[in-house]
C-alpha cells in the first residue's frame, strides 16, 4: 500500500497537471480534492463555462469573474452530489482567505499546498478552524511533477510576489512556524 507521502505527491501532481489547463496568463492554479472514500475531483482557475476564457484584463489584472481552482473543484463536487466531509484538498498555491472560508464550510479536513502565495491569512483561518494544513513541495519539471528534496534556485531575497522555497529563507521559516505552532497536538 502507498504511504501518505507517496499519495500526497501523486495528488499534488494531479493538481499541478490540472493547473496547466488554466487559460490564466499571470498564474495558473490547480486543485485536486480526494474524499474519504477515494473520489477525486479536480479544478483549475478560470472563467465560468461558456464565458470568454481570458482571465486577465488588458492591464493584466485578474477579472472578477474568474473562479479560483479550489472553488471550481468544490463546485464540481456540489454538481456531482459528492460530500466533501473529511476530504483532503491539494492546491498548487496556498489559498486566499475567501477560499479558505469556503474550504472550511465544505467540510474539508486537510489542506495541502505546494507553493505559498501572497499572504498567510487563508492558512491562519484554516488552522484556527481546526483544519490540518501541510505543505507538499513538488517541483515541476518538463517531464512532469517531481518531489522536491532540495530547492533548485538560490534565494532571490523573496522579492514581492516571488515564491522562495530556499530552506534558509526567512519568509518560508515564518510560514512554517505559523503552521507548526497552530497544529493541534
Amino acid at each position: 500500500m502507498a504511504s501518505q507521502a507517496e499519495l500526497d505527491s501523486v495528488y499534488m501532481g494531479t493538481a499541478i497537471l490540472h493547473a496547466k489547463l488554466s487559460k490564466a496568463k499571470r498564474l495558473q492554479v490547480g486543485a485536486c480534492i480526494v474524499t474519504s472514500s477515494g473520489v477525486c475531483l479536480t479544478g483549475y482557475n478560470g472563467t465560468p463555462a461558456g464565458w470568454d476564457n481570458a482571465c486577465e484584463d488588458s492591464n493584466n489584472v485578474t477579472k472578477p469573474e474568474v473562479i479560483h481552482a479550489e472553488i471550481n473543484a468544490i463546485l464540481k463536487a456540489a454538481r456531482e452530489g459528492v460530500s466533501l466531509l473529511g476530504s483532503t484538498i491539494y492546491i498548487t498555491h496556498s489559498p486566499c482567505l475567501p477560499c479558505a472560508a469556503k474550504i472550511a464550510q465544505a467540510g474539508v479536513s486537510r489542506v495541502c499546498y505546494n507553493l505559498w502565495y501572497r499572504d498567510d491569512s487563508g492558512i491562519k483561518a484554516l488552522l484556527k478552524a481546526g483544519i490540518t494544513v501541510d505543505q507538499v513541495p513538488i517541483l515541476t519539471i518538463n517531464s512532469g511533477p517531481q518531489i522536491a528534496d532540495t530547492p533548485t534556485d538560490p534565494c532571490q531575497g523573496c522579492a514581492p510576489r516571488a515564491v522562495c522555497r530556499t530552506p534558509s529563507c526567512g519568509r518560508l521559516k515564518r510560514l512554517k512556524a505559523i503552521v507548526d505552532n497552530n497544529r493541534p497536538a
